[in-house]
């Protein structure tokens, strides 16, 4: 949809400093190199903090100890986690917001 090089898009949005764009970098850096995760577009050698761009990552089964369920994002990041009810679902998200308090 944003071609070759989407990087180079006006249409993308960037995050609003370099320090904010290495924290988000660092989130997605930390689920590729977890075991059982599968970035499924985007990724870390996509992003370039120095421009302040983050490109949109869809992380697949990323565990709940990583950062990037502990923080709030406010970036294109979008972990994906697969449950088996709606059950599971209310579970999982009361479990970590307990982590949390």
């Amino acid at each position: 949809m944003f071609g070759e090089k989407p990087q180079d898009s006006v249409d993308l949005a960037r995050i609003v400093s370099k320090t904010s764009a290495e924290r988000l970098i660092s989130y997605i850096s930390e689920a590729e190199s977890t075991t059982g995760c599968k970035v499924l577009t985007g990724g870390s050698k996509l992003c370039n903090a120095e421009e302040k761009y983050v490109a949109p990552t869809i992380i697949i089964e990323p565990p709940s100890d990583l950062k990037l369920w502990k923080e709030e994002l406010f970036g294109p990041i979008l972990p994906i986690k697969s449950v088996m009810s709606q059950e599971d679902a209310i579970s999982f998200i009361n479990d970590m917001v307990r982590r949390h308090d």
